[in-house]
């Protein structure tokens, strides 16, 4: 049983310590929060299942997450499916392609309804020297709501990056 602020404190504590605890090519690269935030106490289950292939010049991670929060106050619950699939291949030593898709269903929340999400993503990185990258990035999402007059997303996005090290 907690309230929305603990959950966000435990999942940022459980990304600490698996940044501490694994390899560097293993470490996850970013703090995310899954699932949707309230204000209220809930009884809170939840279950991750991850799984990950690193080889030579490959790497493939597969994971699934599951939440379902009965809250106490207004008694509407909460639940929620996410899975994702990123695979990575070393195609020289100094370039690295970065492919992902990624699934979410809500299938009931107080505040958002039910909704479905899905993309993909891919990445290519240059390593110019030791301490300079260069990298371009595609992301496709699409989602919609499930609810009558619920609206439908999608979103492009292509981004650049310079990184320099010091």
């Amino acid at each position: 049983i907690q309230p929305g602020q603990l959950a966000v404190a435990r999942s940022f504590r459980e990304f600490v310590q698996r940044s501490a605890q694994l390899q560097l090519p293993n470490a996850p690269t970013g703090f995310t929060f899954d699932g949707n935030l309230y204000g209220e106490t809930s009884v809170y289950r939840s279950g991750e299942l991850r799984a990950l292939y690193t080889g030579a010049t490959d790497s493939l991670t597969a994971s699934g997450s599951w939440t379902n929060r009965t809250f106490l106050r207004s008694g509407g619950r909460d639940r929620t499916f996410i899975g994702q699939v990123d695979y990575t291949r070393r195609l020289r030593p100094d370039l690295t392609l970065s492919l992902g898709t990624h699934y979410a269903h809500t299938y009931e929340s107080l505040l958002y309804g039910a909704s479905k999400t899905h993309g993909f993503s891919g990445r290519l990185a240059y390593r110019i020297n030791p301490r300079t990258e260069f990298d371009t990035r595609f992301d496709r999402t699409k989602s919609r709501q499930l609810f009558p007059g619920g609206e439908r997303i999608a979103e492009n996005a292509v981004s650049i990056g310079f990184r320099r090290s010091f």
